[in-house]
């Protein structure tokens, strides 16, 4: 009995099942902390070199989150998901800011970099189309989450929360989509998914 006991062996199956769940626990903390530490990934940087080189840039209205498909890669005709209700060119001379904005890694919360803070606005989805000649990238900006969906033409999908850098960013890229004398909160109110 002393022996069996030194070597680490049991022969209570109590001991040995106690054992069992305590070594499973452990594995089970040690893989969650594990991916908690791990950062979140940045978009792709194929995805980021579509939107740096684009040529053309579409403004998407879409529609409500009530009526987003689950799968956001979805190919009937929908936009990530949502409906399309309209969609409109921005002009060339004015998707500068916006192609600095969505283009940059420090842009996301990702490696090192923290989210932004939520904003205090009622929820609001707005698509973007970007084209250049390695094709074209759809991206969803979700309000108040702050949170950016992209699909590339190959039908790769990523995700991430802006920055605080890319949350400021945006408020300065923001002023390209304005109409004439428009206010941020008429842009978002205009955006905003009535069905």
């Amino acid at each position: 009995m002393a022996q069996s006991m030194m070597s680490g062996e049991s022969r209570d199956p109590m001991l040995r099942r106690g054992a069992a769940v305590t070594i499973g626990l452990a594995l089970i903390l040690a893989a969650s902390m594990t991916s908690a530490e791990t950062p979140p990934s940045c978009p792709p940087k194929q995805m980021l070199g579509v939107v740096r080189e684009a040529t053309r840039m579409y403004l998407i209205h879409l529609g409500s989150r009530q009526r987003r498909t689950d799968d956001p890669l979805d190919e009937a005709g929908r936009f990530l998901g949502f409906d399309r209700l309209q969609v409109k060119e921005i002009e060339t001379a004015r998707i500068k800011p916006l192609i600095r904005m969505f283009e940059k890694p420090e842009s996301y919360a990702c490696g090192d970099r923290a989210a932004a803070k939520r904003l205090t606005i009622p929820p609001v989805q707005i698509g973007f189309v970007f084209e250049s000649k390695r094709g074209r990238v759809n991206l969803v900006l979700l309000e108040p989450e702050q949170r950016v969906q992209m699909e590339f033409s190959n039908g790769a999908f990523a995700e991430s929360s802006l920055s605080e850098r890319g949350a400021r960013a945006w408020e300065e890229a923001l002023q390209a989509v304005l109409a004439p004398g428009q206010a941020p909160k008429d842009f978002y109110d205009a955006m905003r998914a009535t069905k």
